[in-house]
């Protein structure tokens, strides 16, 4: 006889990048939608200045924005038990990139080049959250244990494991994406990197797209 079980859990990941404008570009600020939403996810568009609600702080570090993102995510599992042997399956990973804007500040709002870098992080988040749904549309954790609490235990370890290593190959992608582009001022090298991010986005947008294509065609 076998018995069912099905938790979801959600949770999310704050990832924050600081940016610098060039010190040649100025521009006015633009005004804060103060009745949007605080947090927006990717899919429904591109970064605008409305997205930047918090306010500049005295100490900022010398920099000119701050944006704060999260891979933000929802996870269910399954458990089944037969006889003595209970097993635990993750049966549902849906995750999102999302920028959290009463964190994130921008003291030029209207420069369109420290948007664009901006919208860099912003990219690269996106990019994390679509590795992750196909890592595990194409890998599926299962774990078998005595009793439903160990096999949950073991299940839940390995989702924790693998999600710390998306999450810390994010903090270095923004870090290095900062470095190659000294924060957007070495204009060559942030066209090459925004250049490199769009085309690792247009692949895993298709790749995501065939993905839910083909679970549409098998039910």
């Amino acid at each position: 006889m076998a018995s069912l079980r099905f938790q979801i859990f959600v949770s999310a990941i704050v990832v924050a990048a600081a940016c610098i404008a060039s010190a040649t570009d100025q521009g006015p600020p633009g005004a804060e939608s103060a009745e949007a939403d605080q947090q927006r996810i990717y899919e429904s568009g591109p970064l605008m200045p409305q997205d930047f609600q918090a306010e500049v702080p005295a100490e900022d570090g010398g920099l000119d924005a701050w944006t704060t993102s999260e891979l933000k995510f929802r996870y269910g599992y399954e458990t089944q038990v037969r006889g003595r042997r209970a097993t635990a399956r993750i049966t549902l990973v849906e995750v999102d990139a999302v920028v959290i804007r009463d964190q994130s500040w921008n003291r030029l709002p209207q420069n369109q080049e420290l948007l664009d870098h901006e919208q860099g992080h912003f990219d690269l988040t996106q990019i994390a959250a679509l590795e992750t749904r196909l890592y595990f549309a194409r890998n599926r954790i299962v774990r078998t244990a005595a009793t439903p609490q160990r096999a949950t235990e073991m299940v839940e370890a390995e989702w924790n494991r693998k999600m710390q290593e998306f999450i810390q190959e994010l903090k270095l992608r923004h870090e290095e994406y900062d470095r190659l582009t000294n924060h957007g001022r070495i204009a060559s090298s942030q066209r090459e990197q925004r250049r490199l991010q769009q085309q690792q986005l247009d692949r895993l947008t298709r790749q995501w797209q065939d993905v839910q294509q083909s679970a549409t065609t098998r039910r």
